[in-house]
């Protein structure tokens, strides 16, 4: 998982250098961002890139969670981002597939949804 305000990483396998790059662009983009809401900072992040917004999730822990949930658009397959804020935390950029998050095995579902409707829906 890469942090905005710290350089920890997650322990995890290299993802390939493409994705990698990807999830440095977004997380700097984000951070860069000047939007009202963090919702509103990833969707402008996400379009110049080779990526598309999926949907925004706010789950109320202590402290509350933001998440958004990205399709990477880079390759022949699609490839899932997770960026996620605590209240008042950093921002953090992870693989869907990598997540602790529950919400990150029901991204590839709604993905292909989203697929399947009109575009003015989306």
């Amino acid at each position: 998982m890469k942090k905005a305000k710290n350089a920890r990483t997650k322990s995890a396998p290299a993802p390939i250098e493409a994705s990698n790059d990807l999830s440095a662009a977004i997380l700097d983009a984000v951070c860069a961002g000047d939007g009202p809401s963090f919702e509103e900072r990833v969707r402008s992040a996400v379009d110049d890139l080779p990526a598309h917004f999926l949907f925004h999730m706010r789950i109320d822990l202590e402290p509350a969670l933001d998440v958004v949930a990205i399709a990477t658009a880079d390759s022949e397959t699609a490839d899932f981002l997770i960026v996620r804020q605590s209240e008042g935390g950093d921002i953090a950029i992870e693989p869907a597939a990598d997540s602790d998050l529950p919400i990150a095995a029901l991204i590839p579902a709604y993905a292909g949804l989203a697929a399947t409707l009109p575009a003015e829906l989306n």
